[in-house]
């Protein structure tokens, strides 16, 4: 699974999902590679697809866990600190807590990244690459928008993208690049030899 999908996306922006999944899984490629990935530690990058790669089971009632069980319950995800059966994750501390990835991840990085791929999205739409060049798509029942209109819109969306961003990455910095007892770094440098350093706590 990718770190966010089309389904992200009509709770964030304006979109159809009629859209094609090719069309907008493009975008969100490359929203997730060129404009998230430089920006960050290589295994945090790698730790966030990882456990957005996961499914995880609901959380039920009268199953037992043990120590270390992961589940999800009410959106939220959840690893067990010790054995238990009927403790409610999201009201026995003592028993389970929130990973910390995960808040990571929902909060902050998909509404990111949603921004992020919609405006790529919205750059190239009606735009289509053909053998002949670039070429517009026209209806008989529609128009294209002004170039001054979609500067607007565009505009408009990146100012939201951007405080996402600042949210993210404010985020970041207030939990020291540190989740679930795992210190990443804070900047992503050029590949070291021998790779970044992942520091349990």
């Amino acid at each position: 699974m990718s770190l966010i999908t089309k389904s992200d996306f009509p709770a964030l922006v304006d979109f159809t999902t009629n859209t094609t999944d090719a069309a907008i899984d493009f975008q969100i490629d490359r929203a997730i590679n060129f404009d998230f990935k430089p920006l960050v530690d290589i295994d945090l990058f790698l730790a966030l697809k990882s456990f957005a790669a996961v499914t995880y089971a609901t959380w039920a009632v009268g199953t037992p866990y043990i120590t270390n069980d992961k589940k999800i319950y009410a959106s939220k995800y959840y690893i067990a600190l010790q054995n238990s059966t009927g403790q409610q994750p999201d009201i026995s501390p003592l028993y389970w807590k929130e990973i910390e990835l995960s808040i990571l991840w929902k909060t902050y990085l998909v509404p990111y990244l949603v921004l992020s791929a919609y405006i790529r999205h919205l750059v190239k739409l009606g735009a289509n690459a053909t053998q002949f060049g670039l070429v517009q798509n026209r209806e008989d029942t529609s128009e294209p928008v002004s170039g001054q209109r979609r500067s607007e819109i565009l505009g408009a969306e990146n100012s939201i993208m951007e405080t996402y961003k600042t949210e993210l990455f404010k985020y970041l910095s207030e939990k020291n690049y540190t989740f679930d007892t795992i210190k990443y770094d804070s900047v992503c440098l050029p590949k070291r030899s021998g790779g970044f350093n992942i520091r349990a706590i």
